[in-house]
C-alpha cells in the first residue's frame, strides 16, 4: 500500500471511518454515470466522455472511502487519483493512465467546447470507464462480502 504519510502531512487527506451509505452511493451513480455516458455517445461524444470520465472518478473515490480515507483541499480529484492508484493492484496502471487522459482532456472540453473527441476515442473511453467501474466496485463488495453495491 502506498504511503499516505506526505499527503496527510499537507493537509490532503485523513482518515475517515468508511460510511458505506456514502460508498455505495458513489458507487451506484459511477455505474448510473457510465450508462447515461453510453447512451449519450451516438448524440454526443464530448459530452458522453466527460460523463465517462466522471464515473470513473466517482468509482476511485468511493474505492478511496471505503478503504477509511478521505480527501481534503481544493485538487481532491487530483487526491483520490494518487490515492486508488495506490490502493489499486499494477493491473490497473493502464485504466488509470487512460482516467488522467480523459480527466484531462473533459476539463479543456468544460473550459473551451472546442476541444472534439473522435469517434475513436469516445468508444475507447467508455470501454475503459465500463471496465474501470466494474472491476473497482468487484474490489469493494469484496472489502466487504456482505455488501453489494448495484
Amino acid at each position: 500500500m502506498m504511503r499516505y504519510d506526505e499527503l496527510r502531512a499537507k493537509g490532503l487527506l485523513d482518515d475517515a471511518v468508511p460510511s458505506s451509505k456514502q460508498v455505495v452511493s458513489l458507487a451506484r451513480r459511477a455505474a448510473k454515470d457510465v450508462q447515461t455516458a453510453k447512451a449519450t455517445l451516438p448524440v454526443d461524444r464530448e459530452w458522453a466522455y466527460t460523463m465517462a470520465a466522471q464515473g470513473m472518478v466517482r468509482a476511485a473515490r468511493a474505492l478511496v472511502l471505503a478503504e477509511g480515507l478521505r480527501p481534503k483541499g481544493r485538487e481532491q480529484v487530483k487526491t483520490v487519483l494518487q490515492v486508488a492508484g495506490g490502493l489499486l493492484p499494477a493491473d490497473f496502471l493502464p485504466l488509470m493512465n487512460q482516467l488522467e487522459r480523459m480527466r484531462r482532456k473533459s476539463q479543456q472540453f468544460l473550459e473551451a467546447a472546442d476541444r472534439p473527441i473522435s469517434a475513436y476515442e469516445g468508444e475507447v473511453g467508455l470501454k475503459a470507464a465500463e471496465e474501470f467501474v466494474q472491476r473497482v466496485v468487484q474490489r469493494i463488495e469484496a472489502m466487504d462480502l456482505q455488501r453489494s453495491l448495484l
